[in-house]
């Protein structure tokens, strides 16, 4: 559990941008330690958005560590816009201030971490250690499971619902230095894509038949494609073919960047990820049984309830 300091105007020293085309800040408190905030666009999940994306990131927390996140509160945010002139470069202030008054923006807090993400490792010329990282078992395993997260909570901008690397802006690292060198180990960051119809967790029926009533075509197209892909969390076969795409996929972006591959003949790449999506869907399948077992069917999203229905797991 995080503990980030409260934001307020009177504790806040320095905001400084840390990315170029997203806001997201590492803010610098007087008191307490550093962390980061960030924005994201309600898109189609309107006022819902806030609660959609602290499920998401709970479930990724069962797979990946420090990927919590906490909402920041109505007052927090008011401070935030009051915050203007503490943020650093001094060329962001203006799209800092715009994100924090846009009504369409949500809020969060995450823990700083050190991380590079697949892009940036080409980018700094780091591409020849994403050879080792794909090789090592442990880190296959994990993308496995945190493709299982994004499947469930049907987020298609890491891998697309076949397999394959979408974006590799998303596929992030968390960076350590230790005695044989920097590890990079897979982290399930970045899980919010509010504009995707398939993403909405508090999909219930009513969400569906409206849309059957208004777009008809869309309402089957967008089913069909959402069954099928959630699927793939109760089928060993379609976890194989889903995994097989991913390390091809990852493997293509390595020979795009004269990087040496690795031998995606080797079954045994494709068989790592997908025991990776396997396990990650048994700690999805759990966490939200025992949820159930707690409080009801009534204590987890509808949409998320939806899905564990089609998957057979209510």
């Amino acid at each position: 559990m995080n503990n980030f300091p409260t934001i307020s105007i009177a504790n806040v020293k320095q905001i400084f941008n840390l990315a170029k085309n997203h806001p997201v800040f590492r803010l610098t408190p007087h008191t307490g330690s550093e962390f980061v905030i960030k924005a994201d666009r309600r898109g189609g999940m309107g006022s819902a958005a806030p609660g959609i994306a602290k499920f998401d990131a709970t479930l990724m927390t069962k797979i990946s560590n420090n990927t919590d996140i906490e909402l920041l509160t109505k007052t927090e945010v008011l401070q935030l816009q009051g915050c203007f002139s503490v943020v650093q470069p001094i060329a962001e202030r203006m799209s800092f201030q715009k994100n924090a008054l846009s009504p369409d923006n949500f809020w969060y807090k995450m823990p700083l971490l050190k991380v590079t993400t697949m892009e940036s490792m080409f980018d700094n010329e780091e591409g020849k250690m994403l050879r080792k990282v794909f090789k090592l078992e442990k880190n296959l395993v994990k993308l496995g499971k945190i493709a299982a997260v994004d499947t469930f909570i049907g987020n298609a901008d890491r891998f697309d619902p076949n397999g394959n690397l979408s974006n590799l802006g998303n596929i992030f690292f968390a960076k350590k230095r230790g005695l044989r060198g920097k590890t990079f180990t897979p982290i399930g960051l970045d899980f919010w894509n509010g504009f995707s119809e398939d993403m909405n967790l508090t999909l219930g029926q009513s969400r569906w038949d409206t849309m059957q009533q208004t777009h008809p075509k869309d309402f089957y197209e967008t089913q069909s494609r959402f069954i099928k892909w959630l699927l793939t969390l109760n089928d060993n076969g379609r976890m194989q073919t889903f995994a097989q795409n991913a390390v091809e996929s990852l493997n293509g972006e390595l020979e795009r960047n004269h990087v040496d591959s690795i031998n995606t003949q080797k079954t045994k790449y494709k068989i790592l990820m997908a025991r990776g999506m396997e396990e990650g869907a048994g700690a999805i399948k759990k966490y939200l049984k025992d949820i159930i077992a707690q409080k009801g069917m009534g204590g987890i999203p509808a949409g998320a309830l939806y899905r564990m229905r089609i998957l057979k797991w209510v």
